[in-house]
């Protein structure tokens, strides 16, 4: 989803703390904790899906 796209574009390309990332989304810091660690483990499940 690109909710999650985007907590992780501004945590990790952008290099914002948690929360500027959390103000940037308009979400408390505890919803962007856990939105950045769903879209971590789908990231891992869709680069496990990828590998040969």
């Amino acid at each position: 989803p690109d909710r999650y796209a985007r907590i992780l574009r501004l945590r990790f390309l952008e290099a914002c703390t948690l929360r500027e990332a959390a103000d940037e989304l308009g979400i408390t810091v505890g919803n962007a904790k856990v939105l950045q660690h769903r879209a971590l483990r789908q990231a891992a499940r869709f680069g496990d899906e990828m590998a040969p």
